[in-house]
């Protein structure tokens, strides 16, 4: 996984005593870039979508288990709409998807939900 090869490459280079101070400096750093760069290309995609009339683009960026925290930002913040990706899944791994990100969303929320495949 890129973000722990990135921490521990960070980590590698310290001696053993300074190790534990500085690992939540190495994960803010990564934090940060990672961060930077969803932010980065949200904004691109606003700018391809705001010069539609009557649509206006908000975006939050969350870290923690996906569903939960769509959901509770729904939840505390009046969302007129979602709109979220689907794998797509067909026949037998479509069952096993039952805990999707997109399907615990639509059971979950009041507003409406559109799920793209």
């Amino acid at each position: 996984m890129p973000l722990t090869k990135s921490v521990l490459d960070k980590m590698t280079s310290l001696h053993k005593d300074e190790k534990t101070q500085s690992l939540d400096k190495c994960i803010t750093s990564v934090y940060q870039g990672i961060r930077n760069w969803i932010e980065g290309d949200i904004i691109e995609k606003i700018q391809t979508y705001k010069h539609i009339e009557g649509i206006k683009i908000e975006y939050s960026i969350l870290f923690g288990d996906p569903s939960n925290k769509i959901i509770e930002y729904v939840n505390n913040n009046m969302v007129d709409m979602i709109i979220i990706g689907s794998n797509g899944l067909h026949g037998l791994a479509k069952i096993k998807a039952l805990g999707s990100v997109s399907r615990k969303v639509s059971e979950s929320v009041q507003c409406p939900i559109v799920i793209i495949r």
